[in-house]
């Protein structure tokens, strides 16, 4: 699971994401945020009825974290578009990368 919202996701924590997956498809795989796991993340199909039970504004972390998900350091998940001044913020960043 991959959300639109974080653009400065870092290629090679993405790409250790994918091998963890790949070699262990049936675990669960979550980006680390230090206190939880949430997304960018792996869900396998046993606990999709779970993500589909979610209702509101709730994210699939709370299903990440009570399956312990197996963490995966990914530099930028901190960083997300939530607020316009957050998207000014990061567009800001881009703009410096490049």
């Amino acid at each position: 699971m991959l959300v639109g919202d974080q653009p400065l996701l870092a290629e090679q924590g993405l790409l250790r994401l994918h091998r963890s997956v790949r070699q262990a498809p049936g675990q669960v795989w979550a980006a680390d945020y230090g206190a939880r796991v949430g997304v960018p993340a792996w869900i396998p199909r046993s606990l999709w009825p779970e993500v589909l039970r979610l209702q509101g504004d709730s994210g699939a972390g709370r299903v990440l974290n009570q399956a312990r998900a197996n963490r995966v350091d990914i530099a930028g998940v901190e960083l997300d578009v939530d607020t316009p001044a957050r998207w000014q913020q990061i567009k800001q960043m881009l703009a410096e990368q490049t």
